[in-house]
């Protein structure tokens, strides 16, 4: 039977913490004499420098909940904190990280819940494995504060927004725990304090279990936002809710099916999920527009450039940055614009007939859903794509070459998400439209469905509705 994972949230969940203002106010002298140590000197005294810090972070809280994006400590303090300095985020770099610790472990006043460990053991003894996905500026209060309550050896792994930089309720960083700890999403449960960070995260990433532990924090959740699968008040109830409400959510794909059976499905995503309409207009229009037409790139370069996007050496915005220069587009407010075309262009997407209800039907049936694509566009924009087509929490494993560092035909990304979903590769189908990935999915062992496929494609089956999946697999079985 596969492993069923509880992710836990830290603050609020595992620990409570309330602002400590006293507390605040004398470690501000320990920021002071940071600031000072690479020249930096606030003529203010204590408390109206721990009043200027908490103005900044309450300003850069609004900004990240409205963006989801966790910036490193040094962007935080020079755009948010010490705005009115003037200063570059390098001046802050060799300090940020202590700054950010003072402020998580000293502006609160944070209490294990005293419940806590003798629960983890017992789930850790019947088998579950334990995470965390926490929220949060610093890279060492977590691990740290997890030392220091003795149960950080029983949590693995340990992911921080600071260091995936995205924040909950995003479902990437959901995703991103579930990858690491190789499990589908559809096979974890979160158990966190807030409805609009843990509770909204964890459904939109399609978590088996969001549950809410409450905590008496003064911030409150907004009356739209989607209700918790169960709540407790103490982590002691959690242990008997999990053995009443997963029997049949967790782990049932692993207990009912044949070891020969199709258990899985991984699509490619583009054009087989969705397509642009009229791919490329905007871009040639706005180089028509700049006389820069007949300025044709080596193919064999844009080539590259696509490949090193999509292997995550060069972020996306660098990509369309080269691709614009390749095409002669050296003006800073062109290459602006140029940029803002490329990313319409991107967003530009339709949804082929009958895909959600194909998705949903696969996954209301019983089948493990995932996607496996090569990509250089970050997966939440992604992930918007497909919650605008109400199939974002249909996905048990999100597989990209930027992320895991391989490309299809290579049959490393296939094993990435056979890994995770638990399957063999005579348990799942690969669907897609390339020739070269139909056959990497086929030296890996997946039988392969062709959709919307080009020329000279060898597939199993060949279909050209995608609800036709719904009775391919009997044409697919042994």
């Amino acid at each position: 039977m596969q492993q069923r994972y509880i992710f836990f949230d830290m603050g609020g969940t595992i620990d409570t913490h309330t602002y400590d203002r006293d507390c605040g106010v004398q470690a501000t002298q320990r920021i002071r004499e940071l600031l000072v140590s690479v020249g930096i000197e606030i003529p203010m005294n204590d408390d109206d420098l721990y009043d200027l810090v908490t103005r900044g972070q309450t300003e850069y809280r609004e900004w990240r909940e409205q963006t989801y994006i966790e910036l490193p400590p040094e962007r935080v303090w020079a755009q948010f904190i010490l705005k009115s300095q003037d200063l570059r985020p390098d001046q802050l770099g060799a300090i940020a990280e202590q700054l950010a610790y003072i402020v998580d472990t000293q502006y609160y006043r944070r209490i294990l819940r005293p419940e806590v460990p003798r629960v983890l053991e017992k789930l850790k003894a019947r088998g579950f494995g334990l995470g965390i996905i926490s929220n949060i500026q610093s890279k060492r209060q977590v691990p740290d504060d997890l030392e220091r309550y003795g149960i950080k050896e029983l949590f693995d792994p340990v992911v921080l927004s600071c260091e995936h930089g995205r924040r909950k309720p995003d479902p990437t960083i959901f995703h991103y725990a579930a990858r690491l700890a190789g499990v589908p999403t559809s096979s974890c449960v979160h158990v966190g304090d807030r409805i609009s960070r843990d509770i909204l995260g964890a459904k939109r990433a399609g978590f088996a279990l969001a549950v809410q532990i409450r905590h008496d924090f003064t911030e409150s959740d907004e009356p739209n936002e989607p209700k918790p699968d169960a709540v407790i008040d103490n982590m002691k109830e959690l242990p008997s809710l999990l053995k009443e409400r997963t029997t049949a959510r967790i782990g049932n794909h692993t207990t009912t099916c044949r070891s020969d059976a199709i258990r899985a499905f991984l699509f490619d995503a583009a054009d087989t999920l969705y397509y642009r309409p009229d791919p490329g207009r905007r871009f040639r229009d706005f180089l028509l527009h700049l006389g820069l037409e007949d300025h044709l790139p080596d193919p064999g370069d844009l080539r590259t450039l696509q490949e090193e996007a999509q292997y995550g050496k060069i972020s996306i915005e660098e990509y369309r940055i080269a691709v614009l220069s390749l095409h002669g587009v050296q003006n800073p407010e062109d290459l602006a614009q140029g940029l803002e075309v490329l990313g319409e262009e991107n967003r530009d997407i339709r949804f082929f007939s009958g895909v959600t209800e194909t998705l949903r039907h696969l996954k209301n049936t019983g089948y493990l859903l995932g996607i496996v694509t090569n990509t250089a566009v970050p997966l939440h924009e992604k992930l918007l794509w497909f919650e605008s087509a109400d199939i974002g929490s249909v996905w048990d494993c999100l597989i990209s070459s930027k992320e895991v560092g391989f490309r299809k035909p290579e049959k490393e990304i296939y094993e990435a998400a056979l890994e995770q979903l638990g399957v063999e590769p005579g348990q799942a189908v690969f669907v897609g439209h390339e020739a070269a990935e139909l056959e990497g999915a086929k030296k890996t062992g997946l039988y392969t469905v062709a959709f919307n496929y080009e020329e000279g494609v060898d597939a199993d089956v060949y279909i050209h509705k995608i609800d036709e999946l719904l009775h391919c697999t009997s044409a697919l079985r042994p």
